[in-house]
């Protein structure tokens, strides 16, 4: 069998169940969201940062010591994350492989792209998503579901228009 070739990938994305996103991240799965030649998959880290998150911001109302300190961590985890995004795993055009273990964390998806009946990525004001409805052998009603950062789904309408060269539409 022909390899899967990667064509987009975004890091920290959010998912909701649900055409559109929520309000907050609290019911949200975050991980990454590849589109491949042949589906679109998100590989859940199984569980939301919102937790961490609201640690940090409390540290924020400490003595300015530990301000600085939780600052300075969340730079250091920025940069960390900017390195490992540019220079770890595939880049878009490199055959990838997707080890079936990582689909098993809850809230990890795979869709073959001849199952989305509809897609496409909504823009407000200053802010974006992807959402994607998809039909499963198991369900009468198409499943739906929306991508993005806490602000824009990275991209913006390059997905949807990938996902339609992709399909040959």
């Amino acid at each position: 069998m022909e390899p899967e070739l990667l064509l987009l990938k975004a890091n920290r994305i959010y998912r909701w169940q649900g055409r559109k996103v929520g309000r907050t991240i609290f019911r949200a799965r975050l991980g990454v969201l590849l589109l491949t030649n042949r589906r679109l998959v998100f590989l859940s880290s199984g569980r939301t940062d919102v937790w961490w998150r609201m640690a940090w911001a409390s540290l924020g109302l400490g003595p300015a010591p530990v301000a600085n300190a939780a600052v300075a961590t969340d730079a250091v985890r920025t940069v960390v994350g900017w390195v490992t995004d540019r220079f770890a795993g595939p880049t878009p055009g490199e055959a990838v492989e997707i080890e079936p273990t990582a689909l098993l964390k809850e809230g990890s998806l795979s869709v073959p792209l001849a199952q989305l009946t509809e897609f496409g990525v909504v823009q407000k004001r200053l802010s974006s998503y992807l959402w994607i409805a998809c039909q499963t052998t198991d369900a009468t009603v198409p499943q739906e579901f929306a991508f993005s950062d806490q602000v824009a789904i990275p991209g913006g309408h390059v997905w949807e228009r990938t996902i339609r060269e992709a399909r040959g539409l």
